[in-house]
């Protein structure tokens, strides 16, 4: 492959100006964990804050920058922002899709994974909702016709592991099971194409470089009238700011 000489040499710049958005006091190797806010991200949050204290905030100004967060998000993810929602932890969003779930389905896990995406289906075992744990190398194997639903990490958040998503897509298909796949842990670094699931969802506080309370969901919009939102708030107006009452 022949690279141009003046990309080629824009490289460093790039690559000099990234390194100089972030302040790390060490070398910082865990935004795997959490990740640092580069330079711009943390005066916009300190001109927030400033205004919030001052009493000058404006409520319908944050609008912009969380459309624009939303559609920042939806190039990364693939999809359209009509289909990405915000929220504050992926756990929310779980436990929305298990809320949805019929009684008595089973839902399909990896063994170990994140809890995040795991306690929202066993705290639905009152209503018969079954949770069967495999091992993630097999995962896409052991989806079958009884699978209602499978939840699991895109990159498991303990080792690394990368679920073979082409698989999953292929056994999802195949059965006409969905799929609730946690992108926490991939969006930021490993492409992911949210539109081959049913639903994503992705905390913000690591490859994103948000702050904690930031996460993402994602919902293949032929799906969007069988998912109840039980937790709509005013916020989910068509018009939010002349339905807020009544």
């Amino acid at each position: 492959m022949k690279i141009d000489a003046d990309a080629h040499d824009a490289i460093p710049v790039t690559l000099a100006a990234a390194r100089a958005e972030f302040d790390a006091a060490v070398t910082y190797l865990d935004t795997a964990t959490f990740g640092l806010p580069p330079r711009r991200s943390w005066a916009a949050l300190q001109q927030a804050l400033a205004q919030w204290r001052a009493g000058t905030a404006d409520a319908v100004a944050y609008d912009l920058p969380l459309a624009a967060a939303r559609s920042s998000y939806a190039r990364l993810a693939g999809v359209d922002p009509s289909v990405v929602a915000v929220g504050s932890q992926v756990s929310v969003f779980a436990g929305l899709i298990a809320a949805n779930l019929p009684g008595g389905s089973e839902v399909l896990t990896a063994t170990g994974d994140f809890t995040s995406i795991l306690f929202p289906f066993y705290a639905q075992s009152g209503r018969g909702i079954r949770v069967r744990e495999v091992p993630l190398d097999r995962i896409a194997d052991c989806v079958t016709s009884r699978t209602t639903l499978v939840a699991v990490s895109a990159v498991q958040s303990a080792d690394g592991r990368v679920a073979d998503l082409d698989a999953l897509h292929a056994a999802s298909r195949a059965t006409g099971a969905r799929v609730l796949l946690d992108t926490t842990q991939a969006v930021g670094w490993l492409p992911v194409d949210a539109s081959r699931f049913a639903y994503t969802a992705c905390g913000g506080y690591k490859w994103l470089l948000s702050p904690r309370g930031t996460a993402y969901f994602t919902i293949n919009p032929t799906l969007i009238d069988d998912l109840t939102p039980h937790y709509a708030g005013w916020y989910a107006g068509e018009d939010r700011w002349s339905s807020i009452y009544g």
